[in-house]
Parts: structure tokens; C-alpha cells; sequence
């Protein structure tokens, strides 16, 4: 069975773990377990999961805070200062969702974008509200994301990007190294065909 990890955060006033969206999406790949905050890295990790959240401290990619910035997550945001280069330097496969998808674009030299206007999924978590267009047209048909986020990252070596949104050509699906992708949306709510082949890939189901 294989071992995916996910970074934990304080998902109310007096407990810490994740949603079970990611729980359920996840078990189909393999055993889960929380990531606690430690200054050393589980190692044994077949995939690592940067799971969505708050928005990163702009200070850490050199910005000036926008008025509509949100708080940062403590916890994810010590897991990206202090842990995340450890797990890329050990080759340890990683996934990145929304924040964390935005944390990896950072680590390889993307630019955000504090706060645009994006489409949002009001209705529900999984209401396909975005558009995307693969560059190498690897799909061809029309495919259709979710949407949780305010910030984007727009700026990244062309070779990364897997995929844009139509309509505001943010990023949407890059692949950072051979064994680091991540995606804008929120495959967690929505178990899109493409993200799973993506974990599958990974974890070289």
C-alpha cells in the first residue's frame, strides 16, 4: 500500500488535521497520514500533498501585502519555510492543491497575483466554473474545473505549464519537475480524470 502524506492545520478552535474531502479522495491511491508540524521530514513518503488553504505571507516572495491578502495559515506556512525544500531535495514526489499548487510557484520562480477576479464556485465546492485549454493540446475535448481561489500565478517557464484557464490564462496545471505537478482547482472535490492520472503517475500505480 502506498503512503501519502498531507499537510495538517488547525481545522477549527481545538483540533488540527484535514478535511474529509482530501481523506476520501485520497484513500483511493492509498494509506493517509497527517503531517504534523517537525523540523525533519517523514521520509518513507511515497507522495507528499501541499493541500489548499489561506493565502501565503506575501513577504516571502518579496510583495508588498494587497488589502484583500487573507491570513496566513501558520502551519502551512512554516511547513513551506522551514520543510518544503528538504522534501524536493529528497526526491520525494509532491502534488500541490490551490495554495499549495500557488507555493510551488513561488519555489520555482513564478509570479502571484494577490488578488484578481476570478470565477468562483458559489453554489458548491464543485461547481465547474472554469474553462481550461492544454497547451500541447493533450486534451482536446472541453475540460472543466472548480474554482476556490482569489490569487494566481500567471508567470512560469513555459515548459511547466500543463494548462491555462480560457478565459483569464492563469495558470491552472503545471508540472514543476519530473516528480512535482500541481493544479489551481481542487481535485479533492471534484476526483477529475486528469489529477488522478496525475497521482497515479506519482505513485506509479
Amino acid at each position: 500500500m502506498k503512503k501519502i502524506g498531507i499537510v495538517g492545520w488547525n481545522t477549527g478552535e481545538n483540533s488540527f488535521g484535514v478535511t474529509k474531502a482530501y481523506l476520501s479522495w485520497l484513500r483511493q491511491f492509498g494509506d493517509v497520514e497527517i503531517i504534523t508540524p517537525k523540523l525533519e521530514i517523514v521520509e518513507d513518503l511515497d507522495l507528499l500533498i501541499l493541500p489548499g488553504g489561506m493565502d501565503m505571507n506575501p513577504s516571502t516572495y518579496g510583495a508588498v501585502p494587497d488589502y484583500n491578502t487573507s491570513n496566513t495559515d501558520v502551519m502551512k506556512q512554516f511547513f513551506f519555510d522551514v520543510n518544503l525544500d528538504q522534501y524536493i531535495n529528497a526526491g520525494i514526489p509532491i502534488f500541490g492543491i490551490c495554495l499549495g499548487f500557488q507555493q510551488l510557484c513561488v519555489k520555482f520562480g513564478g509570479t502571484l497575483e494577490q488578488h484578481y477576479p476570478f470565477n468562483y464556485s458559489n453554489k458548491h465546492r464543485g461547481e465547474l466554473v472554469d474553462k481550461l485549454i492544454f497547451i500541447n493540446q493533450e486534451i482536446k475535448s472541453k475540460y472543466e474545473v472548480n474554482s476556490l481561489h482569489h490569487q494566481g500565478c500567471f508567470n512560469l517557464p513555459n515548459s511547466m505549464v500543463i494548462a491555462r484557464e480560457v478565459q483569464d490564462q492563469n495558470i491552472e496545471i503545471a508540472k514543476f519537475s519530473e516528480v512535482i505537478y500541481g493544479v489551481q482547482y481542487h481535485p479533492e472535490e471534484i476526483n477529475d480524470v486528469y489529477s488522478n492520472q496525475i497521482i497515479k503517475k506519482l505513485l506509479i500505480l
